[in-house]
């Protein structure tokens, strides 16, 4: 809950199966809130893979589920 209240972004990190993704899920629905959960891959390089990258070709950003989820948070500060 504090966590939530510095506005920071939270990183859980355990094995697989720990219930990481259903406690976040539960808590957020216990408190009104929205849950993101943007899974990390372990072969992500750079990041490019978590923040999204400019394609010269199409001459636009290509955004990832991350950077969308930090707008959709930016546009509702009052949203948990």
């Amino acid at each position: 809950m504090t966590l939530l209240k510095t506005h920071d972004i939270i990183i859980l990190s355990g094995l697989s199966g720990s219930g990481k993704t259903q406690i976040v899920k539960a808590f957020a629905e216990a408190l009104g809130g929205v849950a993101k959960i943007i899974p990390v891959k372990p072969n992500w390089t750079s990041s490019d893979d978590l923040l999204g990258y400019f394609n010269p070709i199409q001459s636009s950003y290509l955004p990832t589920p991350f950077t969308e989820a930090i707008v959709e948070a930016i546009l509702n500060p009052h949203q948990i």
